[in-house]
Formats: C-alpha cells, structure tokens, sequence
C-alpha cells in the first residue's frame, strides 16, 4: 500500500495501472494521514485511473466534509476538481460552487433577498491540506462563508464566480482560516486573478497564513519563495512594500527567496529594497 500511495503522490499512472490490476481493494484504503489515494494526487491520469477503478467520492477525511472534491480544489488542482465534479458534487456548499465555478450552483445557495441559504454553510470543517496547518473552526458569520468562497474562487481562476460573490457581499480582503483570496490566488501564481482581485479593492500588501510554516506573510514572500520572478516584479511595480517581514521568521520576501535557493531574485528583491530605503 505505501508503495501505491507514493505511486499516486508521485502521478506513476503506470506504477498505479499495475498495483490495481494486483489488489482492486487498494483504490478505497485510507493511509495514516486519513486520506485515500484519490485524495492523493495531483495527477489528472491517475485520478481518472482511480475514479475507474471504484475510488470512493463521497469519504470525508481528515475532518467532515473533507472529500477528494473539497482537497483538489484546496490544492487547486483544477483539473482534478472538474473531473471529480463529473461523477460528485460532495459536499455541495458554497464554497464547492465557487471553486468549480457553478454559477447555477453558486448562484442558488442565496436566497431572493442575498442571504445565504444554510446549505452554502454546511459540512465546511475540512479547511487544510495537510497536517502541518494550525487549528481552525469554521463559523456560521455570512462574511466568513463568502470570505472562503471567494479563496477557492481565486485559488482556481473562477473570475467569475468571484465577481458574483463580490456583488453579493463579499469582501475582498476577508478572511477565512487567516487567509485571503489575493494570498491563495498568488500562491498558485494565478497572474490574471491577483490582478483582477487588485483591481476590486484587495489590499496588496494584507498577510495571512498559508500553513505552519508559512505566517503573516505577504504576497511578496510567497512569491519569492516559489522562484516566481515575472510575478514578483509584477507585485513590485503594482506597489507591494518589500520590506515587510513574516510573523515567524522574521523574514523579508528577499530572505524568503534566498531560503528557497533562489538566489538571482533574491538579490533582485535585496537590491531594490537597499535602493527604496
């Protein structure tokens, strides 16, 4: 099972073909983090290996409503999310609609007068992708609702699905697990989203988290830490503050670069900053 498990970590769809030819039973396993292969991986090929071979939709892990839907599309693996969105819709709350971009979905989880229907709240207490993320408990306050519908919007290009949860109230800058829209959106190098979010009143230097590792940063340090340099001279000349630090290193976004091994940009980032101070 391990050897499986990393097989669909690591999108062998070969390697997968052949394990559940051996043991069919394999596909509907959870591993010790709770989550079953479907859950897994990343892989648009393995997913569709799995999805034929019996893998369970519908299992909601590590937390309720946690179902392979829900974590492709925290991931923002599009992709994955669509084809999941083919065979289930589990569970079918806002946050689900705004992620895949169902505006009839979307749409009706309000009720003629824009208050949200009790459907949009429902089965939210999965949030993270992994176990390296702090505590959080979701609420029943509508801005928070919206304010997580907007992230998986932004976290998978649904422009549309975030103009229609704009107009209904949602705030640009919400937060919901200590993160926003802008920050996810950056974080999947998403260029036309951050613009678009930038563009309707996001706050281009909010922080927020992104796991354990990752608090109180900004768009930069994300940015920075993924190689990113067509994005970060975007963020630069659309105004975001270089040296603004991290809440857990201490770090600026040109210290962020040079931990990940990203040398030439972090010295982009070191120099402008010297330049600008």
């Amino acid at each position: 099972f391990i050897d499986f498990i990393r097989a669909c970590e690591e999108g062998d769809a070969r390697k997968v073909w052949q394990s559940l030819k051996q043991h069919p039973d394999l596909v509907s396993y959870n591993c010790s983090t709770h989550k079953t292969p479907l859950h897994s991986t990343d892989s648009l090929e393995v997913a569709r290996l799995l999805i034929g071979a019996g893998a369970p939709l519908t299992v909601q892990t590590p937390l309720p409503g946690g179902t392979a839907l829900i974590h492709a599309l925290i991931w923002g693996w599009t992709d994955i999310a669509d084809l999941l969105a083919e065979h289930e819709l589990a569970p079918a709350n806002l946050r689900v609609a705004a992620g895949l971009g169902q505006m009839d979905l979307l749409k009706a989880m309000f009720s003629t007068d824009s208050k949200l229907k009790a459907q949009a709240g429902q089965s939210r207490d999965a949030y993270r992708a992994n176990y390296g993320w702090f505590p959080w408990t979701p609420s029943d306050d509508e801005q928070e609702i919206l304010a997580e519908g907007l992230i998986y919007a932004a976290c998978n290009g649904r422009i549309e699905a975030m103009e229609y949860l704009i107009s209904q109230g949602a705030d640009p800058n919400g937060l919901a697990y200590n993160t926003t829209a802008l920050l996810r959106a950056t974080w999947k190098g998403r260029r036309e989203t951050v613009d678009w979010l930038l563009d309707h009143g996001a706050d281009i230097d909010a922080t927020g988290w992104l796991g354990g590792h990752a608090q109180g940063i900004n768009l930069l340090h994300i940015g920075a830490s993924q190689g990113d340099h067509l994005l970060v001279e975007h963020l630069v000349a659309c105004g975001a503050t270089l040296t603004l630090r991290d809440d857990l290193y201490d770090g600026t976004p040109d210290g962020w670069a040079e931990q990940y091994k990203h040398a030439e940009l972090a010295s982009y980032l070191r120099e402008l900053r010297d330049t600008r101070t």
